[in-house]
């Protein structure tokens, strides 16, 4: 357990999943930001998540973006790029959860092979 904010914490570390957690299908593919929302995967009292994810394309510059949800600013998105058409790339971050447990995605509007993405873990107070 870890103190923050004067509140007790723990860790929360998933097994490893024998499905993911979100598939292609869960994600519209229109380069805007929707929710992602993580209620029924992590407990109330989240505040942080640690995100795995992996996604390929047959075409270059598609984007991939997490965000905190509502943010709006540049810096506390994790943002990936398919520089090579067909080449796999993945997604490795910790993002702030707000009291709504969701998160923002935004995907380039192209044909994906997949996308799968995982919580892998998570703080909660």
């Amino acid at each position: 357990m870890v103190l923050i904010k004067g509140k007790t914490s723990r860790i929360i570390v998933r097994p490893d999943a024998e499905s993911y957690d979100f598939t292609q299908s869960a994600f519209t593919k229109d380069y805007e930001y929707h929710d992602l929302d993580l209620s029924q995967k992590m407990p109330s009292g989240t505040i942080l998540v640690l995100i795995w994810g992996a996604f390929k394309s047959s075409t270059a510059n598609a984007e991939f973006s997490i965000a905190p949800e509502g943010y709006s600013g540049t810096y506390k998105k994790s943002i990936r790029f398919i520089s090579v058409a067909d080449i796999a790339v993945n997604i490795d971050c910790l993002m702030p959860v707000f009291s709504g447990r969701k998160i923002q995605y935004r995907c380039s509007a192209v044909t994906y092979t997949y996308i799968n993405l995982n919580i892998v873990g998570a703080i909660v107070i």
